[in-house]
């Protein structure tokens, strides 16, 4: 709807491309003989901008950054199994539930989410240039994969405020 509402929509999926995406999540791995493997990702972005006044922008985003498990294991001469790669569910994430735990937590990343809504307020626009403020409020939420001990999550709430001058 121009000049009132502005959609946008973007997406990215492949092998290899973690670091094209805001979260920078990894590109490859390495499989059990070291060679080098990449990693399937899938990126997402959608956003509304509503135009409300000539001075007023109010936008509402949501995206997220998903990868897929890239793991391989290893037998060793003893019988053992030896986790590689990424995402193994043979990795130990049994430190990853307390700040003083003991024990060892991988906590590959499975996922990023990230919510966000806030408005532009123009106080001037002119010859002068333009000057304008915002405030914006984010949730991101990140998943890892599951390992021995669990998968771990953590979130996040964020409060932003800008203000910014355009001299031209």
């Amino acid at each position: 709807m121009p000049n009132l509402l502005d959609f946008q929509i973007s997406g990215l999926a492949g092998k290899g491309i973690g670091r094209y995406g805001s979260a920078q999540l990894p590109d490859v791995t390495f499989d059990a003989a070291g060679n080098i493997e990449p990693i399937h990702e899938i990126d997402a972005l959608a956003g509304l901008t509503l135009h409300a006044t000539s001075m007023l922008d109010v936008y509402l985003f949501v995206g997220e950054e998903k990868e897929s498990a890239a793991s391989f294991d290893l037998t060793a001469s003893t019988g053992s199994v030896v986790g590689y790669g990424y995402g193994n569910p043979l990795y130990s994430n049994s430190g990853c539930f307390s700040e003083t735990a003991v024990g060892a937590c991988v906590g590959n990343t499975r996922l990023v989410e990230q919510g966000t809504l806030g408005f532009w307020h123009r106080i001037y626009v002119g010859d002068y240039g333009k000057f304008q403020w915002g405030l914006q409020y984010s949730y991101t939420q990140r998943d890892a994969f599951a390992g021995v001990g669990g998968a771990p999550t953590a979130n996040d709430s964020m409060v932003f405020a800008s203000i910014r001058y355009f001299p031209f």
